[in-house]
């Protein structure tokens, strides 16, 4: 038996009330026609039963003060027979009430205690010895194993971690809840660990200063009651850190040439797949229904979280530092890990070319800008071949690289009456940078609707003709024809609507609702990506790194919340550092891979 449980004692009860009286009834009915039951036994019994429950009411009668013995309300009657405990016989035994019914009735005993801790402190997490090996008897039977056991040699925690999670024994790490254990309280450890060293570093301050409650609020300005949560994997603080060395690295190699998505296809992936039916003792088949694939996924999230840094590990040596250069000669990189709310893993990647031609705005000459064209034309493509063309490719795409011409609920965020990612795009017969024309007087304005309302009514026509059939350069010309544009008319209503300098990519009719891709990329990765040429160096500062650490701007507008409020209160400094670690931790998502990650301190970026 587990040594933190010895002292408690376990009544067995009969497991026969999981079943309903009506359960019963039938049993007995059955048994009946099997056999019949003996007259004299079945009056011995009726009699044994009539003297249980006349002892068991009179027992209820005076431990509920029913001197009198007076009939019971009707209310009172249903209330009893609905009561699930006495309708199932489950026991009710607990620390408040005893198993003996005579012990309740005698009342010159010492009185029961019901809170006997009432007035102590809570044991805390971080120095509780016991409190693994008690949270989780099924993981440690025999109370021995956990972190806080003495060892030869000492143990730390994130080699703790790993050894519990990446062992061959996947009792531990199938278990999500040992999972975010392991992340809170290395977490925890941390936060405590940054708020000492905040008190332990030397201000410049006299003994005097040191006594005065406003001078030491005034020293430990917002950086330094933030700092704390720098260590903490995941935090906006420690995003914010990352973010300098990105900002480093724009001011040392220029700002990025392509800025890379790639999602994870845990599911579609079937080496995943048969990696987890391997791992489990399963039959690897060659084809697995849906269910099949996330109940296995749902079991292995250590090994999916692995596979999947593996599998970029991998990607990123042979196929975009390797000799396949699928982008060209790179440079550097810099890779963030963002988890979206619950879900798997995916990557947001600048990365940086040798010899990529450079977009300088409006000024930019006709030369650099046909380079920047050839060169994204090179790398980046919107193709849909068909299945007779390239099965293979026309499979990805359908199934991975196509928006939803339902749309998400995400297309429609921040109030928005159209795709936020601009689906469907707008067909192109060539590759170009457009530029946005801004209107001067109000003339141009008026004109600025009317070409917005064309091309409006352009885009709801294909719609419904690609329900009908696969749209061609016909159909477009014939939409051009009846609003007389001619092609560069089209163009120009396009710098028209756009109000930012973007890159329209060539693409065919029948592919307004693929993303642009690298052909190379795609096949080898088989999941979702996303690819851009940056434009606008100024855009990319604001933007793009800004986007590698959106996940974190809700959290950081709860600690500035939290700051305020405390402030406000005239906290001390140590409890203000209390209150935004209490924040973080109650308002920020994590999924279990994620938990993974910052448990383990496998890498969240990659450079």
């Amino acid at each position: 038996m587990h040594p933190g449980y010895k002292y408690i004692k376990i009544n067995e009860i009969d497991e026969s009330y999981l079943t309903s009286d009506q359960d019963n009834n039938d049993e007995n009915n059955t048994d009946s026609v099997i056999e019949l039951m003996n007259v004299d036994t079945y009056e011995k019994v009726i009699s044994i039963e009539e003297i249980a429950i006349s002892n068991e009411n009179h027992l209820k009668s005076l431990g509920l003060g029913d001197l009198d013995n007076n009939n019971h309300s009707d209310e009172e009657i249903d209330e009893d027979n609905n009561d699930i405990r006495s309708k199932y016989n489950i026991g009710t035994d607990s620390c408040t009430q005893p198993c003996d019914f005579n012990d309740f009735l005698v009342f010159n005993k010492q009185p029961c205690i019901v809170a006997p801790a009432e007035k102590n402190k809570l044991s805390s997490l971080l120095t509780d010895k016991t409190i693994e090996a008690l949270a989780f008897p099924h993981l440690f039977p025999d109370g021995k194993g956990s972190f806080d056991e003495d060892r030869k040699s000492n143990l730390k925690w994130k080699e703790y971690c790993k050894v519990r999670l990446f062992s061959s024994d996947s009792r531990f790490a199938a278990d999500s809840s040992y999972i975010f254990y392991l992340q809170y309280l290395g977490d925890l450890k941390q936060v405590y660990s940054g708020i000492n060293i905040a008190f332990r570093k030397k201000l410049p301050i006299n003994a005097k200063q040191s006594l005065d409650e406003n001078q030491m609020k005034f020293l430990m300005n917002k950086d330094m009651i933030y700092r704390h949560l720098q260590c903490v994997r995941g935090s906006p603080q420690y995003w914010h850190k990352r973010l300098k060395d990105l900002f480093s690295m724009t001011r040392q190699l220029g700002f990025p040439t392509f800025f890379l998505t790639l999602s994870c296809a845990d599911v579609r992936w079937k080496e995943f797949v048969d990696t987890f039916v391997r791992h489990t003792g399963g039959t690897i088949k060659e084809s697995y229904t849906f269910e099949e694939k996330t109940k296995l996924l749902r079991a292995n999230p250590v090994l999916a979280t692995r596979l999947f840094e593996k599998r970029f590990s991998s990607f990123m040596t042979y196929f975009i530092k390797g000799g396949a250069s699928c982008l060209g000669k790179v440079n550097d990189w810099f890779a963030r890990i963002e988890m979206q709310l619950r879900g798997s893993p995916h990557l947001h990647m600048p990365i940086w070319v040798e010899d990529a031609p450079k977009y300088n705005g409006p000024q930019t000459d006709e030369k650099t800008r046909l380079a920047i064209v050839t060169f994204c034309d090179k790398y980046i493509t919107t193709r849909f071949p068909s299945l007779e063309e390239d099965a293979e490719l026309h499979n990805i795409i359908k199934e991975v690289q196509t928006h939803s011409r339902n749309h998400s609920k995400s297309c429609l965020k921040y109030h928005k009456t159209m795709c936020r990612f601009g689906f469907p795009r707008p067909v192109a017969r060539r590759t170009f940078i457009c530029e946005p024309i801004k209107p001067d007087s109000d003339a141009q304005k008026e004109h600025c609707k009317t070409i917005k309302n064309v091309l409006t009514e352009m885009n709801a026509t294909m719609n419904v003709l690609e329900k009908e059939k696969m749209l061609l350069w016909s159909d477009f010309d014939n939409l051009l024809i009846k609003y007389n544009w001619t092609y560069d008319d089209y163009e120009r209503a396009l710098r028209v609507v756009h109000t930012r300098t973007i890159m329209i990519h060539k693409r065919e009719p029948n592919a307004r609702w693929v993303n642009q891709y690298n052909e190379e990329i795609l096949r080898a990765w088989d999941a979702n990506m996303d690819i851009q040429f940056v434009l606008d160096p100024y855009a990319c500062a604001k933007y793009v790194m800004s986007y590698t650490t959106k996940p974190e701007r809700e959290m950081s507008l709860l600690l500035e919340a939290t700051h305020k409020e405390c402030r406000e209160g005239n906290m001390s400094v140590r409890e203000e550092m209390k209150k935004l670690t209490g924040t973080f931790f109650n308002h920020r998502q994590v999924s279990v891979q994620e938990a993974i990650y910052r448990a383990t301190k496998m890498p969240l970026t990659y450079s």
